[in-house]
C-alpha cells in the first residue's frame, strides 16, 4: 500500500504549523498503524530526510520553515537517494 501525500500539501500554509500538522498528523499516523511502525521512526525518517539533522526543532515546525516546495524536493531527493 503506498500513501501520496503530495496532492494534499497545500500551496499556502495558512496558519502555519497547525495546517500542516492538521493536515499531515492523520494520515502519517494511520500508515504507521497499517506497517506496524513506530511513529517516532517514521517521524525521525522524515526529519533526517528534509534536514539532515537527528535533532531538530519540533518536526512541523521544520516543514513549516522550509516551506512547501523545498519539503517535497527534499523527501523526493532523499527517496531518489534510496533507490540509487
Amino acid at each position: 500500500m503506498r500513501t501520496r501525500l503530495r496532492p494534499r500539501a497545500p500551496k499556502n500554509y495558512g496558519s502555519g504549523v497547525a495546517l500542516w500538522e492538521s493536515l499531515f498528523q492523520p494520515p502519517l499516523r494511520a500508515l504507521v498503524e497499517a506497517r506496524g511502525w513506530k511513529a517516532g521512526d517514521l517521524f525521525m525518517a522524515i526529519r533526517m530526510a528534509v534536514t539532515g539533522q537527528p535533532a531538530t526543532p519540533p518536526l512541523f515546525d521544520v516543514l513549516v520553515a522550509l516551506g512547501r516546495d523545498r519539503t517535497l524536493a527534499r523527501l523526493d531527493a532523499a527517496v531518489a537517494a534510496l533507490r540509487a
